[in-house]
């Protein structure tokens, strides 16, 4: 079985199947939605590809694993449109 991946910064790719949901956040709305959801730092259910540098992307995943990045949530879905080959189309 192949999953084709995204990198979403760090030498950090995730399964492009598996994402949900790619969102806009900041560290504290990060931390206010694992307050929300009862996830700590340590668990098995976050994981932090930032090493240090600002929060720019949340992305959760279809079992729930939460992902932080420091790219921004376009770069990662403009890399998903590239890899897709999508054209964006916009109403007038």
């Amino acid at each position: 079985m192949t999953y084709e991946m995204i990198h979403i910064g760090n030498s950090a790719y995730v399964p492009l199947d598996k994402i949900r949901l790619i969102i806009p956040a900041d560290s504290r709305r990060v931390k206010r939605i694992m307050a929300n959801k009862g996830i700590e730092n340590s668990s098995g259910l976050y994981w932090d590809t930032t090493s240090g540098l600002e929060t720019r992307t949340l992305i959760v995943l279809d079992d729930g694993k939460l992902i932080t990045s420091f790219v921004s949530a376009n770069s990662i879905l403009k890399r998903i449109n590239q890899r897709n080959n999508s054209e964006v189309i916009e109403d007038d």
